[in-house]
């Protein structure tokens, strides 16, 4: 039987470059119609895609229909659902046949050690806790492993760090939060009460009042830092102005350790009866568990909350919050060299080099200002230099002394402005004249 595509050894630039866009893209899978026929839409858009499978592939974006090539979609679903390798020769074909396609939704192509290890941890009792107070009937919640994803919009649990909820009557997969609310709006029920099928079983998942209740109390989770800029660094003061946060793209920081003094400085409380932690969808946003009875919750300074287990271990590796980025602590900022009064000194020196003359140092000393107003007081050694200018002439005789007791003396002269400004008091001392200017 003869194919209806032209069969493809290489992915063409033009796949190479929809895989690169599939990758770095977050797609939300909003409706299955069938095992090979799905609804996209991808994250911030308002427009959504049908993607069909089979021989050959089609979409309904416009880069499809242009290109005739397999666009982002189809290299999505291949590559985050079906997890395929991008160099897997069905990743790129511009259709697969019937038999192909099973090989593809079965995942044949996974590795049977990762089968295996997959079963082995079903098998050691860890695919699910019990969570108190859940729901009659309901099934207890399996574990989140470092593998799993979304079914929704097939990005890592654990690496994406948003809120999750569970199956509750069927498989007990987790799913994101805002995933689920997306696909509960595609199924357009009418009464709260009415329950939502799972994306991965087509079972009961939860009631729609349940996850509402979910989606309002996990907004609580998201604090005002992440919503900040990427060039914005929080919680670092710059040594020099004292500003805060720093905006710019070149700004580096060094890895600093926690102290057990400033660990133990962070608020901590204990999750009592009542709390608004036991509130459904409140969680640790690092191992996406919910806060329970008795357990300690830390709270950093950008206001995010984690179990004390889970973030201290990652504070004593970092100084920042794991979320945002949000500098809790650092050496520099309370460096005493970096005090206002040290700022100020640091621009006088660089004041005093732009007077720096060829050939004569200059050394800064104390500021001595008078009581009504700042004076400049320029003071000047007497040289062996011969001196041309009317100034000079007073300071001759001063200069002949010099050479005849072969010792330096100092002259000054005082030079007056008729502006009246009032200025910090600088000395410099040159080697010749001493020379006091008031202004």
């Amino acid at each position: 039987m003869s194919r209806k595509t032209t069969w493809r050894n290489t992915a063409s630039d033009a796949v190479s470059l929809h895989q690169d866009q599939a990758l770095s893209t977050t797609m939300l899978l909003l409706r299955s119609f069938g095992p090979a026929a799905f609804l996209l839409r991808e994250d911030g858009e308002t427009r959504s895609f049908k993607v069909c499978l089979g021989e050959p592939h089609t979409c309904t974006c416009p880069a499809f229909t242009k290109e005739q090539q397999p666009c982002k979609h189809i290299c999505w679903l291949f590559l985050r659902k079906f997890r395929l390798p991008r160099e897997h020769e069905y990743a790129f074909q511009l259709g697969l046949s019937e038999r192909q396609l099973l090989e593809v939704l079965q995942g044949l192509h996974l590795a049977e050690a990762r089968r295996t290890e997959l079963d082995a941890s079903a098998a050691a009792g860890n695919p699910g806790r019990n969570v108190p107070g859940q729901e009659v009937g309901s099934v207890c919640r399996k574990v989140i492993q470092a593998q799993d994803v979304c079914p929704i919009c097939q990005e890592g649990l654990l690496l994406k760090k948003q809120p999750v909820s569970y199956c509750r009557f069927s498989c007990g997969n987790s799913v994101h939060i805002s995933c689920m609310k997306m696909w509960a709006d595609h199924q357009r029920l009418s009464d709260s009460q009415e329950m939502l099928k799972c994306p991965l079983c087509r079972e009961d998942f939860s009631s729609l009042k349940l996850l509402q209740e979910q989606v309002k109390n996990a907004a609580k989770l998201f604090t005002a830092a992440e919503r900040e800029k990427p060039d914005r660094h929080l919680g670092v003061l710059c040594c020099s102005c004292r500003v805060c946060p720093i905006t710019g793209t070149c700004f580096n920081t060094v890895a600093e350790f926690f102290a057990d003094s400033v660990l133990e400085g962070l608020p901590a409380v204990k999750v009592r009866s009542g709390s608004l932690l036991l509130n459904e969808g409140m969680q640790c946003r690092i191992c996406l568990e919910s806060f329970r009875l008795g357990q300690q919750v830390r709270t950093l300074p950008c206001h995010h909350k984690f179990h004390m287990d889970c973030v201290d271990q990652i504070l004593l590796r970092s100084n920042s919050c794991p979320l945002d980025g949000y500098v809790i602590f650092s050496q520099k900022t309370t460096d005493r060299n970096t005090s206002p009064k040290s700022i100020c000194t640091k621009k006088q020196e660089i004041d005093l080099k732009d007077l720096f003359v060829p050939g004569i140092p200059l050394h800064a000393q104390s500021a001595r200002p008078s009581p009504a107003c700042g004076a400049l007081n320029l003071e000047v050694l007497l040289d062996t230099l011969p001196f041309s200018h009317p100034i000079q002439k007073s300071c001759a005789s001063s200069a002949k002394k010099t050479r005849d007791n072969k010792a330096a003396r100092r002259t000054k002269v005082h030079l007056k402005d008729m502006n009246e400004v009032k200025a910090a008091t600088l000395e410099l001392r040159m080697t010749g004249v001493s020379i006091n200017t008031q202004m």
